[in-house]
């Protein structure tokens, strides 16, 4: 199965380097195959079913514009480019209906899984934000959306990947 995946992964590289409609970047959206339990469980029985509904019920009924509205710090959102979960339309509109200090990140060949697919990046953008306390740079597979000017105090970060 793997060895399969593998060779249709190459195929669809070589096809999408001859010609970008043929880009295999569906691929990068699914997660990692050691998740498949841990997504398939909440809803392998009954109650876990419904305890997961539940859940979704509650996290669609949380206050989240009024919380990030009132925050302070500046805030680091990270989407992957092909997140069908929380992706660039989800986090833009959040963030223009709050009004918050932001930096947003995009980041290519992902998903919703990024640290799976682009913990190498995903490192690089957390270092410079929490540690250097700089602006994030763009690179191959990270693109700034859009960047806070101000003095950066990051202590909040909503990873939306």
């Amino acid at each position: 199965m793997t060895s399969a995946l593998c060779k249709y992964t190459l195929a669809q590289v070589k096809a999408s380097a001859e010609d970008p409609s043929k880009s295999g970047m569906h691929v990068w959206s699914l997660p990692d195959r050691s998740r498949v339990f841990e997504i398939a469980s909440p809803m392998s029985t009954t109650p876990s079913l419904t305890w997961y509904a539940s859940r979704v019920a509650s996290d669609a009924a949380y206050p989240l514009r009024q919380k990030l509205a009132k925050l302070t710090n500046r805030l680091m959102v990270i989407t992957g480019n092909d997140d069908h979960i929380a992706g660039d339309v989800t986090a833009s509109e959040l963030l223009a209906d709050t009004h918050v200090k932001h930096t947003r990140i995009r980041m290519a060949a992902a998903g919703h899984y990024i640290q799976d697919l682009q913990y190498r990046y995903l490192r690089a953008l957390l270092e410079s934000f929490l540690v250097d306390r700089s602006e994030p740079q763009p690179s191959a597979r990270i693109e700034v959306v859009t960047s806070a000017t101000e003095s950066i105090r990051p202590s909040t970060l909503v990873y939306a990947s």
